[in-house]
C-alpha cells in the first residue's frame, strides 16, 4: 500500500514539473563542435558524435574529458555515437552512464580488447533505442553490472557476439530494461557469482534461462522482483552455491507456478520476502532438497492469498506469516505444507483387486513415498485420489461403434469402469446382407440417385441395448446404347461412336468430333502496283480453298523501290575557309534515271582554315634583376587580328648569397661577434642586413689532472681523493670532484687448518697482516655431500667420453670445480669406466663413480614383399633412421645356408636389386640395419623372412 502511494505521488511530481517547466516539441540540432583526444579526432554535428583515427588508420582514445569540456550539455545533447573502424580504446572502462538524449549506439568499429569493466556502461541511458554491440571484445571483462540498468526504451538487444567467460558479476545487468523478450542462449555465466536484481522491473512476458551455468552464483536476491513473467522455466538451476535468495520472486504478480524441483537450498542464508505480492501464485513445485536452514524468512508467502499445496493446504494468513518456515515444505497427509511435491523418488503401483466374495475391489493406483498422497495416474499429473472415493468399480461407461463392409457389417458394445480402465465387458454381432431379420432394404437406388438400407442388432448381454444403424446403397450403373454416326465436309463437322444411357438419356462417352480440313490451292497475286527508284510498290497475295472457294488467307506484301542508277558525281564548295574559320564541302552523286542526289553516297569535307600572315608589333626586351623585360608582339597582314600578345617578363631578383664578416674575435674567456653580408651573385649589390651575432666563447684547453688525497683507506673503511683540472691558458677550474678510494680488504695469513671431508666441515684461522688492523677470524669450508654424473649411461662413438661432475655441500650449493680434480678410466670402448675425483684446496677426499658405454641401439627393419624379375629380385623395406646403411640377405632355403649371398646398400634408399640369381628358383630375403662407429660396426636384428620365385 506504502509503495503504491509513493508511486502516485511521484507520478504527481512529474506532471506537475511537465506543466510548470514545459519542453520543446523538438530538439536543438544546431549544436557543432569537434576536437582530438588521445590518436583520435572527433565531431558532433546535428547531434551526431563521431570518433575516428586521426590518421585514418588506427588511433587510441581513452575517455570523453575533451568532449565534456567542449559541450558541457553533452548528456541532454548527444543523439547518437558512433565509433569509425580503427579506433582503440585505451581503458579499462567505458560508460554512457545518464546520457539521457542519447538513442544510438554504434560500437562494431571500437577496439574494446582492452576492457574488463562494462559496470553501468548504459545505466540510465532511458531513450536509447538502437545499440550495435557487434564486434565488440568483452573476452576480459569481469563486471557488467547495471549495463544496461532502466534503459527502459531498449525494445531489441542482440548479445549473440557478446563474450562472457570471464564475467564475475551481472547484477542489475538488465534492471528496468524495455525488451518483452531477450536471447540470451549466447552467454556463458560459468563464472557468475552476483545475479542479484538482474531481471527486476523488466518488462520481460519470456525468458528462456535453459543455457545458464548457475553453479558458481551465491546471491540471487531481488532476480525476478516485479517482472511481467507468466511462466519461467528454472529446472536446469544449480543452487548449491547460493546463499541470499531474498526477493527473489516477489511481486512478480503475472506468475501462477513455479517449479522449484531443482533447487538446492542446503547454503541459503536469506529467504525473506522470497514469494511475497505473487498475488496470482496458486502452485510452487519443490523436491526434498528444498531445506530451511534459516531464520531469515520473514514475509516469505505474504499475500500469497491462492497458494494451495499439493495436499489440499491453503494459504492462511494469520498462521503463515507468524511461522513462514513451517510452511515451506511439501504438504503431505502427515504434514501441512504450501509446496507441491514433484515426485522425485518415483510413484510406486498399487495393482488393482476385483469385487469378490461381495467385498469391494481396488482400482490399479500410485503412491508418492515422500507425500503419500495417492494418483489415479503413474506420473502423478492429476489430482490426488480421495482413499474413500475410488476404491469401488463404476460401470458406467457404455458405449457401441459400428464397422460397416461390403455384404456385412459389425457391430460392437463396451462397457467400462469409470474409475479402472482395466474393467471392461465386451460384445460384437455381426449381420450379414443376406439375414431377413437384420437386413432391410428402405430405398431402392437407381441409376441417378443413391438408396438406403437399415441394419438391426440384438445383443446377448442383458446390459447392452439394441442397435440400429442405416447404410447408404450406391446407385446402379447406366444401360448403355451407341450413338449414331454423322459425317464431316470441310463446311461442317460430324461425329462418330459416343454412348448414352437408354433409361436417363445421360451421355457415358461423348462422341468424337470429326473435321475435314479446306484444300487450300495455289497464292494468287491481286491489286498489283508496280515499284519506281522513287516510290514503293504492293500487291495483294491470296489464297482460296479447292472445294468450296472460300477465301483462307489474304496478307498485303509490299515491293521495294528499286535501286537508283549512279550518274555524274560533283564536289560541291558549301563554306569557303579563311584565316579565322574552317571551310565546308561535299561529294554528291545524281540518279541518271530521275536526276534525285543519291543520299547514301553523299561524303561530307572540312576545310582548313588558312594561315595567318604574321608580320612584328614590338621587338623582345630581356629582364634584369631590377627591371621587368616584354616578350615580342605579332599581328595578322590580312585580318588585323593579333596573333601574339607582348607579356610580361618579370624581373629576376637578386640571387643573394650569405657571407659572414667577423669583427670581433672569440677567447676562452670572452665572446666575440660577426654581421651577416648578403651579395648578389649576377649584379654584385650588396648590404648588411644582420649585425651583432654572438661567437661562443672558445673552450678551455685542460691541464694535467691534479690529485690530493684527503683520507686513507683502511681494510673496512673507504677512503677519498680530490681531482681538479686548470685551463692552460687562463687558469680557470675547469672539473673538480672526489673520489672513493675503495677498502683494502683483509689481507688474511693463515695459520692451523683442519680439512673438510664427507663427515666434518673443514676450518682454518687467520689473521689480517695490514698496518693498524689485528683482526683475526676462522673460514669454514661446508662438509661434501653429493657426488653426481650428468649422465649414467652413454652411446658408444668411439671416442673418450667424459660426463661432467657435479659436487653439493651440505647448504646444498654447488661447489667450484677449484677445489677438486677429475679423471676418466675405460671411457672409450663398450663397458663400464670409472670416474674418480680428488678434492683438494681445504678439502681431503676421494670418490669414485661409474657410467655405462652401450652400443648403439639399430631399430629392426620392416621388410616389404620382393619383386620378382628375370634372374633377379628386387628387395623393398621401410626406411630407418640413425644407420650407416643395409644388409640384405638372399639364400634359396629359410635357414640361409644354400646359396647365401649378402648385399649392401647406402641408408638413404628403401629397395636394391639382387642380381646373378638361378631362374625359377625360389629365394629367401631378409634385411638388418648397421652402423659404423669409428673401426666398429654395429648390427641391428634381421627382418621377418619374406620368399619369391624369380623368373
Amino acid at each position: 500500500m506504502k509503495k503504491s502511494f509513493l508511486i502516485m505521488l511521484s507520478g504527481l511530481f512529474i506532471l506537475l514539473a511537465c506543466i510548470a517547466f514545459p519542453t520543446s516539441a523538438s530538439a536543438d540540432t544546431t549544436t557543432s563542435a569537434s576536437g582530438t583526444t588521445n590518436e583520435c579526432k572527433w565531431s558532433l554535428n546535428s547531434e551526431r558524435l563521431v570518433i575516428e583515427p586521426l590518421d585514418g588508420k588506427s588511433g587510441k582514445f581513452s575517455d570523453w574529458s575533451d568532449i565534456q569540456s567542449k559541450v558541457p550539455d553533452y548528456l541532454t545533447t548527444i543523439y547518437s555515437v558512433s565509433f569509425k573502424k580503427g579506433v582503440i580504446l585505451d581503458s579499462t572502462h567505458l560508460d554512457f552512464k545518464g546520457w539521457q538524449r542519447l538513442h544510438i549506439v554504434d560500437l562494431s568499429g571500437l577496439d574494446t580488447s582492452k576492457l574488463t569493466d562494462m559496470s553501468s556502461m548504459f545505466e540510465e541511458c532511458e531513450n536509447l533505442v538502437t545499440l550495435n554491440l557487434s564486434g565488440v571484445n568483452a573476452s576480459n571483462v569481469t563486471n557488467m553490472s547495471r549495463m544496461f540498468f532502466r534503459c527502459n526504451s531498449l525494445k531489441s538487444l542482440d548479445l549473440s557476439g557478446l563474450d562472457t567467460s570471464h564475467v564475475t558479476d551481472m547484477s542489475y545487468m538488465f534492471y528496468n530494461i524495455g525488451c518483452n523478450s531477450l536471447d540470451l542462449s549466447s552467454l556463458d555465466t560459468s563464472k557468475v557469482t552476483n545475479m542479484s536484481y538482474m531481471f527486476r522491473d523488466t518488462y520481460l512476458t519470456s525468458l528462456d534461462l535453459s543455457k545458464f551455468n548457475t553453479s558458481k552464483v551465491t546471491n540471487m536476491s531481488s532476480m525476478f522482483e516485479q517482472t511481467n513473467l507468466t511462466s519461467i522455466d528454472l529446472s536446469n538451476f544449480d543452487t548449491s552455491s547460493v546463499t541470499d535468495m531474498s526477493f527473489m520472486f516477489s511481486s512478480s504478480q503475472r506468475l501462477a507456478s513455479i517449479d522449484l524441483s531443482s533447487f538446492d537450498t542446503s547454503k541459503v542464508a536469506k529467504m525473506r520476502d522470497m514469494f511475497s505480492s505473487t498475488f496470482s501464485l496458486r502452485t510452487i513445485y519443490a523436491s526434498t532438497k528444498f531445506i530451511i536452514n534459516t531464520s531469515s524468512t520473514k514475509s516469505m508467502f505474504s499475500y500469497c492469498k491462492d497458494l494451495t499445496g499439493g495436499n489440499g493446504t491453503k494459504y492462511d494468513a494469520s498462521l503463515v506469516n507468524a511461522s513462514p518456515a513451517d510452511y515451506a515444505k511439501i504438504d503431505a497427509k502427515d504434514q501441512p505444507g504450501l509446496f507441491t511435491c514433484v515426485h522425485e523418488r518415483g510413484l510406486q503401483k498399487i495393482e488393482g483387486t476385483d469385487i469378490s466374495d461381495g467385498k469391494d475391489g481396488v482400482i490399479t493406483h500410485y503412491t508418492c513415498p515422500v507425500c503419500n498422497l495417492l494418483y489415479k495416474d503413474p506420473a502423478g499429473k492429476t489430482d490426488p485420489l480421495d482413499e474413500s472415493a475410488f476404491i469401488k468399480h463404476d460401470p458406467s461407461e457404455l458405449s457401441y461403434s459400428w464397422n460397416l463392409q461390403d455384404g456385412y457389417a459389425l457391430c460392437s458394445a463396451s462397457l467400462t469402469c469409470k474409475n479402472d480402465a482395466s474393467h471392461t465387458l465386451k460384445e460384437t454381432i455381426k449381420v450379414e446382407d443376406s439375414d431377413e431379420n437384420g437386413y432391410e432394404i428402405v430405398k431402392s437406388p437407381t441409376c441417378t440417385n443413391t438408396g438406403l438400407a437399415k441394419y438391426t442388432v440384438k445383443f446377448k448381454n442383458p446390459n447392452f441395448m439394441d442397435q440400429t444403424k442405416e447404410k447408404e446403397l450406391e446407385k446402379v450403373s447406366h444401360i448403355s446404347v451407341d450413338m449414331p454416326y454423322v459425317p464431316a465436309t470441310c463446311a461442317k463437322p460430324g461425329s462418330s461412336g459416343g454412348t448414352k444411357c437408354s433409361v436417363c438419356g445421360e451421355i457415358l462417352m461423348p462422341p468424337m468430333i470429326l473435321t475435314v480440313p479446306h484444300t487450300p490451292g495455289e497464292a494468287v497475286k491481286e491489286n498489283v502496283k508496280a515499284a519506281t527508284c522513287s516510290e514503293e510498290g504492293s500487291y495483294d497475295e491470296v489464297i482460296y480453298c479447292e472445294v468450296c472457294h472460300e477465301q483462307l488467307k489474304k496478307v498485303e506484301k509490299t515491293i521495294d523501290k528499286l535501286n537508283h542508277t549512279p550518274g555524274e558525281t560533283k564536289n560541291i564548295i558549301i563554306t569557303k575557309p579563311t584565316c579565322t574559320s574552317k571551310g565546308r564541302s561535299k561529294d554528291v552523286t545524281f540518279c541518271s534515271v530521275c536526276g534525285e542526289q543519291i543520299l547514301s553516297t553523299i561524303k561530307f569535307h572540312d576545310l582548313n582554315k588558312l594561315p595567318h600572315t604574321e608580320v612584328t608589333l614590338s621587338p623582345e626586351t630581356p629582364p634584369t634583376c631590377t627591371t621587368d623585360g616584354r616578350t615580342a608582339s605579332t599581328k595578322c597582314s590580312v585580318c588585323g587580328m593579333i596573333v601574339k600578345y607582348s607579356e610580361t617578363i618579370p624581373a629576376t631578383g637578386h640571387n643573394y648569397k650569405d657571407e659572414k664578416v667577423i669583427t670581433i674575435e672569440p677567447t676562452c674567456t670572452n665572446t666575440g661577434s660577426y654581421d651577416i653580408k648578403k651579395v648578389c651573385t649576377v649584379c654584385g649589390y650588396s648590404y648588411v642586413y644582420s649585425k651583432a651575432h654572438s661567437i661562443d666563447k672558445l673552450d678551455h684547453t685542460p691541464g694535467e689532472v691534479q690529485k690530493k688525497v684527503i683520507k686513507e683507506p683502511t681494510c673496512i673503511t673507504p677512503g677519498s681523493r680530490e681531482e681538479k683540472t686548470y685551463c692552460t691558458i687562463c687558469n680557470h677550474l675547469i672539473k673538480s670532484h672526489t673520489e672513493l678510494i675503495p677498502a683494502l680488504g683483509h689481507k688474511p695469513k693463515y695459520g692451523n687448518t683442519t680439512l673438510a671431508t664427507f663427515t666434518q666441515d673443514g676450518k682454518t684461522a687467520w689473521k689480517c697482516t695490514n698496518k693498524g688492523c689485528n683482526v683475526i677470524g676462522v673460514h669454514i669450508l661446508y662438509r661434501l655431500s653429493k657426488v653426481t654424473l650428468n649422465n649414467t649411461t652413454v652411446t658408444y662413438n668411439a671416442k673418450a667420453q667424459k660426463p661432467s661432475v657435479t659436487v653439493t655441500t651440505r647448504d646444498g650449493k654447488k661447489l667450484s670445480a677449484s677445489y677438486y680434480t677429475v679423471s676418466y678410466k675405460n671411457n672409450t670402448n663398450i663397458g663400464t669406466a670409472t670416474v674418480t675425483i680428488t678434492f683438494k684446496n681445504g678439502y681431503k677426499a676421494t670418490t669414485k663413480k661409474t657410467f655405462k658405454i652401450v652400443a648403439p641401439k639399430i631399430a629392426k627393419v620392416s621388410i616389404y614383399t620382393p619383386k620378382a624379375e628375370k634372374k633377379a629380385l628386387t628387395a623393398k623395406w621401410k626406411k630407418i633412421s640413425g644407420i650407416s646403411g643395409y644388409e640384405i640377405m638372399t639364400a634359396q632355403n629359410a635357414k640361409f645356408s644354400k646359396r647365401k649371398k649378402t648385399t649392401k646398400a647406402s641408408s638413404n634408399v628403401t629397395s636394391v636389386k639382387v642380381n646373378k640369381l638361378s631362374s625359377k628358383k625360389t629365394y629367401y630375403v631378409k634385411v638388418r640395419g648397421y652402423k659404423k662407429v669409428g673401426t666398429k660396426t654395429f648390427y641391428g636384428s634381421w627382418s621377418s623372412v619374406k620368399k619369391i620365385k624369380v623368373k
